[in-house]
């Protein structure tokens, strides 16, 4: 299966057949971008020209690679976003306040923290929170200037699988609004005002997705949405609660979504979410991203292709944590390798970064990592 073009290469993963090689990943996603000085620091090693297609993504600090970077490097994926995610209104040099009324701090050059939701008031009641006038309008023309065109060219133009990446989730709204504690107490304590917040967040982002998918859901490869579950050793709460209280909201989107788009639906989801993942390929999630192998239960991947391989593309999986900042460049071949090894197998498997890469990592371990994919993602792999 040699000569296979990127979308044709991610199609045949997405399918678990084998490609011609793992497909690989840099910026198609919110959580595979590379930190300026990283990324300066890789192209003066490749000996590549200052690109001026290199863009930033306002919200994180990161940057997205240009053509040149991309194509040196094997990526297979492009991303495209809406424009408003990153309309931010400054309060002052440090922070921001976003289209939900949530305000953000950013600290130095690091990427900015939630600080303070609208609905975070104690007594706050299940009427006040349905009534609330906050919520984002869906049919907000700022979002989505010029996307279908954008698709269009990218589709007619290149041959990358475009991933839509839609910034917006339906357990991460609810914490941002509420504050990340009290949401959480709400389902124990006040559940009522929990599903409340629930219910209006899934109005609110179902009709953003329908507003925009009408656009562009036949020219999208994968539909990637975000919500983080995980600490790093468990959950944010037991899976009975989560079947019970908040499944359904997350079922009800995305039946949604898949009725709009015949995209491969990706899920964005750090930490130790092992006993969840039954329940995100019943509602219908392909893929998940980004694979956080040092959280608990995820760090053996040959166990998670064993268990779940047939029904769930990995993405990601590559140590941002401990292997990628701190270990050599034989390390993170090594690294490469066994999560080739392990997920690559009859297809399944995209390698990226386990989440943005940040100021620590080297950039020789970079060039390790992406040239190392090369070599030794070729099928057969093992």
């Amino acid at each position: 299966m040699g000569g296979m073009t990127s979308r044709q290469r991610a199609l045949a993963a997405f399918a678990h057949e084998g490609p011609d090689r793992v497909p690989i990943d840099i910026a198609a996603t919110g959580a595979s971008l590379i930190r300026r000085e990283v990324y300066e620091g890789v192209r003066q090693i490749w000996g590549l020209p200052v690109e001026d297609d290199l863009s930033t993504n306002k919200a994180s600090g990161m940057v997205i690679p240009g053509e040149a970077f991309r194509r040196h490097m094997g990526a297979d994926f492009v991303q495209v976003g809406l424009e408003c995610l990153e309309a931010w209104e400054p309060l002052d040099g440090e922070s921001f306040k976003d289209e939900w009324g949530v305000t953000w701090v950013r600290s130095g050059d690091g990427e900015p923290a939630a600080l303070a939701g609208p609905l975070e008031r104690e007594d706050i009641t299940v009427e006040e929170i349905l009534e609330w006038e906050g919520y984002p309008a869906a049919d907000d023309p700022r979002r989505y200037p010029g996307i279908a065109q954008r698709v269009a060219k990218l589709r007619a133009e290149t041959d990358y699988a475009i991933v839509f990446d839609f910034h917006y989730g339906v357990i991460r709204e609810c914490q941002r609004l509420r504050g990340f504690a009290p949401w959480l107490m709400d389902l124990i304590i006040e559940p009522a005002r929990a599903e409340a917040i629930l219910e209006r967040v899934v109005e609110t982002i179902t009709g953003i997705a329908r507003h925009t998918l009408s656009q562009i859901g036949d020219q999208v490869d994968v539909f990637l949405f975000y919500d983080d579950m995980g600490f790093q050793d468990r959950p944010y709460m037991k899976p009975e609660m989560y079947r019970e209280l908040v499944k359904p909201y997350h079922a009800r989107f995305l039946q949604a979504v898949k009725g709009m788009t015949g995209a491969h639906v990706m899920m964005h989801n750090d930490g130790a979410i092992h006993d969840l993942l039954p329940d995100y390929i019943e509602m219908g999630v392909e893929a998940l991203n980004p694979v956080q192998v040092s959280a608990d239960g995820m760090g053996d991947t040959a166990a998670l292709k064993a268990e779940f391989g047939d029904r769930l593309l990995f993405w990601g999986a590559i140590d941002t944590q401990a292997v990628l900042p701190f270990g050599s460049p034989q390390d993170v071949r090594d690294e490469v390798r066994r999560r080739i090894e392990t997920l690559g197998p009859g297809g399944g498997y995209v390698l990226a970064p386990g989440h943005n890469i940040q100021s620590e990592v080297p950039p020789e371990n970079v060039v390790a990592m992406f040239e190392a994919a090369m070599e030794i993602g070729a099928y057969p792999v093992g």
